[in-house]
C-alpha cells in the first residue's frame, strides 16, 4: 500500500513526537539557563511591588 504525503507526514510525527517533547523541554531548560536568571525576575518583581506601595510614604516623609 501505498501513502500519500500527509499520512506520511502524520506517521513520522506520530513516531517521532516523543522525540521532538524532549527536545523541546531540553531547549527550553537551556534557555533559561543562560538567558534566564530567576532570582533576579523575583528581585525585580518584588521591587516593582513594594516601591509602588512605599513610594507615596517615602515622599511624605522626605517632604
Amino acid at each position: 500500500m501505498k501513502l500519500m504525503r500527509t499520512e506520511k507526514v502524520q506517521l513520522w510525527f506520530m513516531i517521532n513526537a516523543n522525540k521532538l517533547y524532549v527536545a523541546a523541554a531540553v531547549f527550553g531548560a537551556i534557555f533559561v539557563l543562560i538567558w534566564g536568571d530567576a532570582s533576579q525576575w523575583k528581585y525585580e518583581e518584588d521591587k516593582n511591588h513594594f516601591s509602588t506601595f512605599f513610594h507615596p510614604l517615602i515622599a511624605e516623609l522626605v517632604l
